[in-house]
Formats: C-alpha cells, sequence, structure tokens
C-alpha cells in the first residue's frame, strides 16, 4: 500500500489526473460488467413481464392462425414461458394469462374455423400451407405437438396442485383437445409387437424438402424427422402420466422414446449425435447424412428428459450424453450449429429448447445467463422470453453452482 503511495505522489499532476481517470473508468466498467451478468430472481421476473406486455401488445401470437407456422413456431414458447414463470413466482397471473391465450388458439383449430385439409378433412388441428410443396394445406404433426404440449402441461400442473382448482374445467378441456388433436394422426402410427418400437409416417409430398427424396420415397410413406415425431412424444408422456398408465399415448410414448435411442449413436467421447433425417426410402446422398441441428435437436433432448423423469425408456446415462453432446456444442463461448459439434449456430436463441437439462447439469443455464449478460441476444422475443423464464424457473438449482 505505502509502495502505491509513492508512485501516485512522484507523478506529474497532469499524469496524476489520467492515472485517476483511467482507474475510476476500469472500476466503474468492472462494476457494470458485474452487475449486467449478475441477475436477481426478482430482476428476471420485472424483465419477462417487460418484455411480455412489450411484444405484440401482451397478446403473443395467439390472435393469429397457423398458417405461416406462427402458432407452432412462436405461440407455444410463449405458452411454455408462462408455466415455466408461474413454476418460478407461483404466482397465478401467468396461469391466467395462459388461458386467455390457450382459448383463442383452440378457437383457430382447422375444425372450429371450418377449414378442411388438402385431403378434404376437417380436424382438430392447425394447419398450414407454408411448408409443404405446391402450397397444399397439411396440419403438420410437429405443429400439433408443439402446440399441444403446453396445453397438456397446464393441465398437469393444475391436476398436481389442489389450490389451483379454478382451473380445473381449462384443464380438463385442453386435455381432450389434446387427445383430439393427436388421434388425427393414428392412421400414420406403426408398431412393431416384437420391439415394441412405434413411430410416425406420412406421404413425401407433406414434407417441406420433398424435391430431397428418392423416387421410391414419392410412391410410399416415409418416417418423419425426429423432432416432429417427438414434439408429439412430449405431449404422449403428459396423457399417459395424466390420463393412467392404460392410456394407449403411453405404449406411443414409449415406442417413440425406443425408436429415437435405438438410432442415436454414442461418439468416442460420450456424447450423442444422431440424424434429421433417415430412412431407407431417401436420397441418402442428399439427406440422411444431414445431422440434427441444434435447434431442433433441443425438442429431441427435451422428450427425453421428459421421458427420463416419468421413468420411460432413458437412463441418467443417456441424459448424461445428452449432457455431453450439449457441451461439444458449447466450447469457449461459440456455438456450434449441429449436434456433432460442426458448423456455427445462426441463432442462439436455441439454447433455452436445452435448459430444462438444468437439473442435470446447469450449462445451458450459465450460457444463457452470460449472454443475457453480456447483450448478445435480441432485446426482445419469444426465444429469448423462454430463455428468461428458465433462468428464473432453475434459479435456485443453478444460480450456486456457478
Amino acid at each position: 500500500m505505502k509502495l502505491i503511495k509513492v508512485t501516485v505522489l512522484n507523478l506529474p499532476k497532469i499524469k496524476l489526473a489520467i492515472f485517476i481517470a483511467l482507474g475510476i473508468i476500469c472500476f466503474f466498467s468492472t462494476v457494470q460488467s458485474l452487475n449486467a451478468s449478475d441477475f436477481s430472481k426478482e430482476q428476471l421476473w420485472a424483465r419477462f413481464d417487460r418484455m411480455d406486455n412489450d411484444f405484440r401488445g401482451g397478446d403473443g401470437f395467439s390472435k393469429v392462425t397457423n398458417e405461416y407456422g406462427s402458432l407452432a413456431w412462436g405461440q407455444s414458447y410463449l405458452f411454455e414461458a408462462y408455466l415455466d414463470m408461474y413454476e418460478a413466482t407461483q404466482d397465478t397471473k401467468y396461469l391466467d394469462k395462459f388461458v386467455t391465450q390457450a382459448d383463442r388458439v383452440i378457437a383457430n383449430t382447422d375444425k372450429n374455423r371450418n377449414i378442411q385439409d388438402y385431403r378434404g378433412r376437417s380436424v382438430v388441428g392447425w394447419g398450414a400451407t407454408k411448408y409443404s410443396p405446391s402450397n397444399i394445406r397439411v396440419v403438420h404433426l410437429v405443429h400439433t405437438g408443439m402446440i399441444t404440449y403446453p396445453l397438456v402441461n397446464f393441465a398437469k400442473i393444475v391436476n398436481n396442485d389442489l389450490s389451483l382448482n379454478q382451473f380445473q374445467d381449462k384443464a380438463n378441456a385442453y386435455v381432450r383437445v389434446a387427445n383430439e388433436a393427436l388421434s388425427v394422426f393414428d392412421e400414420n402410427w406403426t408398431f412393431n409387437q416384437n420391439t415394441e418400437v412405434g413411430y410416425y409416417q406420412f406421404a413425401a409430398r407433406e414434407q417441406p424438402v420433398a424435391i430431397h427424396f428418392s423416387e421410391k420415397a414419392k410412391s410410399t410413406l416415409i418416417p418423419a424427422p425426429f423432432n416432429q415425431q417427438l414434439a408429439v412424444g412430449r405431449t404422449a408422456i403428459l396423457l399417459c402420466h395424466i390420463q393412467s398408465n392404460m392410456n394407449p399415448f403411453c405404449k406411443k410414448a414409449n415406442a417413440l422414446g425406443k425408436h429415437f435411442l435405438n438410432r442415436v449413436r454414442q461418439d468416442s467421447n460420450g456424447f450423442y449425435v444422431w440424424d434429421y433425417w433417415y430412412g431407407e426410402a431417401l436420397d441418402i446422398s442428399q439427406i440422411s447424412k444431414k445431422r440434427e441441428d441444434v435447434s431442433h435437436g433441443g425438442i429431441d433432448v427435451d422428450f427425453a428428459i421428459l421421458a427420463h423423469r416419468h421413468s420411460m425408456v432413458f437412463n441418467s446415462e443417456d441424459i448424461n450424453s445428452f449432457s455431453k453432446t450439449y457441451r461439444k456444442i458449447s466450447q469457449n463461448g461459440k456455438f456450434a450449429g449441429l449436434v456433432d459439434g460442426t458448423k456455427e449456430a445462426r441463432s442462439l436463441t436455441f439454447i433455452p429448447l436445452w435448459m430444462e437439462m438444468s437439473p442435470y447439469d446447469c450449462k445451458p443455464w450459465q450460457d444463457f445467463k452470460d449472454l443475457l449478460g453480456e447483450d448478445r441476444l435480441p432485446e426482445k422475443g419469444y426465444g429469448v422470453m423462454l430463455g428468461i423464464a428458465k433462468l428464473a424457473k432453475y434459479y435456485d438449482v443453478c444460480i450456486n453452482q456457478l
């Protein structure tokens, strides 16, 4: 301390002033940097509420149809965020908001709008023309899975808490909608009694990249990509949980889990890797070698984690291998775009899709927290809102592990 004092006193006055000014700047820059990445739970709650109020007038995508996928790839994440915020705060205002928006979304099913798909059916589902060749109207399996999953998750939360009895009628209604929506795809289900493995198949013309399919694929049914199947698989797991183990969706959830686990491969370093497309009818050179991307892969891993929590198919070693996959994706502040650690991620808002891993590994939680503090994320949007909600949900789990 004495040495510092002597050194400062020996500096000329101008240099001393500069020295002090730089010291002050460095000090406050350090404090600001620490504060930017250090959020309390209350600060996260407040930030979420501000973003929610600012995003599309606080209504999310609930007032629009799914014609361009807005309900499946936008509103579903907002639904999940509201449920996460309820679990983090126990404030029923988030459940109230969920109900208001969910009722609007259900009112916009094709059946309620009296709209037919390209096959002439008007079903409980949310059709779209954006994703299919020639813009035919298709009710996609993945869209049904993305939208119904938070509906049945709401029901699970209500069923598990007697103090939420005021929401019971809504919970029951949402379960009925989910059952009917998933039943639309019963004709696409295939199941092997001997192996107890099952999966969903579809006509190539319903997939957005049908031009890449082999001639054989164009005339037969093909397995849907994993994210499309496992999005529905999450709903099936919760329907099984809610409606008893005798529910037919229990068998489907287990069968989908086995189907997926049979097709993941373990790298020599212990992490799991898998493909986006698969199936003998595909054009091998263009499609089947494509690795799963980190965004759709987040849905796959979320299914595996949910299955593990419900004692289905996946054990703790499997979850550990998926954790290693994420650590392969995230290295030294950079993020890969594919689950094998290659390419570069186009958007960092994929991370919230992996944050249900927090009870097993806080790395995704920590990454998102750091990115938020470093202002490396968009200032608004449903992806960031979902991430903030999961930061709040798992705050007590992960904050002491940093």
